[in-house]
């Protein structure tokens, strides 16, 4: 099916092209206007795709500043205190053996700052990912946009011709 459509566009954008594609096909202009209409769906679907990467690409940017801002920056004196609190008990300690609570707080404060430092990094390798995503949709949204407007051209081309070929016709018949 697929290379029957192939050969009926360059067919159609054959020069030599008399109008006469097959004996049950349809007539040139309606071909090219199904090839026109299925080519405007695809970018339409390109276009919405490429819309929400963007959205979701812009919204993890924005989930990463506020976690960052609102997480890190206000949770921060709490995190340095827990982790100031283990480091101060490792000092007194050194060398000697900790007691479970001890070993627990130090533990706690390194936990604690361990997992921000991990969610931070996801969230960002998620948006790096989702605007890299959202960039490689635009770049294909434009190659698209691209063909589709020149499909659009070979079609009007088409029909061009093949109202020229039936003037000519009817010309050489009226004489």
């Amino acid at each position: 099916m697929a290379t029957r459509k192939h050969e009926i566009e360059r067919r159609l954008l054959d020069p030599q092209f008399t109008g006469s594609l097959e004996p049950d096909t349809e007539s040139p202009i309606l071909l090219a206007r199904r090839i026109v209409a299925k080519e405007k769906r695809r970018l339409c679907v390109l276009t919405i795709a490429t819309c929400l990467a963007w959205v979701a690409a812009t919204s993890a940017g924005v989930g990463v500043a506020a976690f960052y801002f609102n997480g890190v920056m206000h949770n921060m004196p709490f995190y340095e205190y827990r982790y100031a609190k283990a480091h101060e008990v490792m000092e007194e300690k050194r060398g000697q053996q900790l007691t479970p609570e001890e070993f627990e707080a130090i533990g706690d404060g390194a936990r604690a700052v361990e997992r921000v430092n991990e969610t931070m990094l996801m969230l960002t390798q998620t948006t790096f990912v989702l605007f890299g995503l959202a960039a490689l949709l635009s770049i294909w949204l434009v190659i698209a946009s691209r063909r589709c407007t020149l499909k659009q051209i070979n079609a009007n081309l088409a029909s061009l011709s093949s109202e020229l070929h039936d003037m000519l016709r009817s010309s050489v018949a009226s004489t």
